[in-house]
């Protein structure tokens, strides 16, 4: 928030920002002098009529560039409302009221907002916390993923095989170690075969 004045003659207040950098001690925020002559009550803000130009939002709690362009009293005005003469006057950290910061010492000030929700500084500063592993936890995963792998491939190599010696020795071979359903699907088609084969090996081994 952009400091305007405060119950301070000089438009001075402080604040803490121990939510913001940990320090207790107070600062003192200035509003400026230019401002001060027209803002010097609440009533005045009814006529005071500005806009504020500054920096996108960051996360730079102590830098802060911008202005602020107002009409000044008895401003003269053109045909389609435009002040005639209109004035501004530079912002910079020393007029910013952080979000998070905490006044002290001062009964109320006058300011106008120029960073809201995400876009405030507090926001900037608190990023998205990583997902943290130990590396204990990091080499069991590798070790579950290199066990499941060497176990996938056992499976292959006796799937494989025994598809192979069930094509060639199935005429030959007791019923026993043969498939059940010789004239079946299972028996007849090799690709079910290994599959079937495969599916049974993986309930083995994992």
């Amino acid at each position: 928030m952009v400091l305007l004045n405060s119950d301070d003659p000089q438009g001075i207040c402080y604040v803490e920002t121990k939510n913001l950098d940990g320090e207790t001690n107070m600062k003192h925020k200035m509003a400026n002098k230019k401002i001060l002559e027209i803002i010097k009550e609440g009533e005045d803000l009814k006529n005071f009529v500005a806009d504020i130009s500054c920096q996108a939002p960051n996360e730079f709690l102590y830098k802060f560039e911008g202005k602020l362009n107002f009409n000044p009293p008895n401003s003269e005005f053109d045909s389609t409302g435009k002040s005639l003469n209109k004035d501004s006057v530079p912002l910079d950290a020393n007029q910013i009221l952080l979000r998070g910061s905490s006044l002290r010492n001062t009964e109320y000030v006058y300011g106008v907002v120029v960073y809201t929700g995400h876009e405030s500084k507090i926001m900037k500063n608190s990023p998205d916390s990583r997902y943290k592993t130990s590396k204990i936890e990091q080499l069991t995963n590798r070790f579950i993923v290199y066990t499941f792998i060497f176990q996938v491939v056992i499976c292959l190599f006796a799937s494989i095989y025994s598809t192979i010696w069930a094509k060639t020795y199935r005429d030959s071979t007791e019923q026993y170690l043969a498939w059940s359903l010789d004239t079946g699907v299972i028996a007849n088609n090799v690709v079910v075969n290994f599959l079937v084969t495969f599916a049974s090996w993986l309930l083995i081994f994992c």
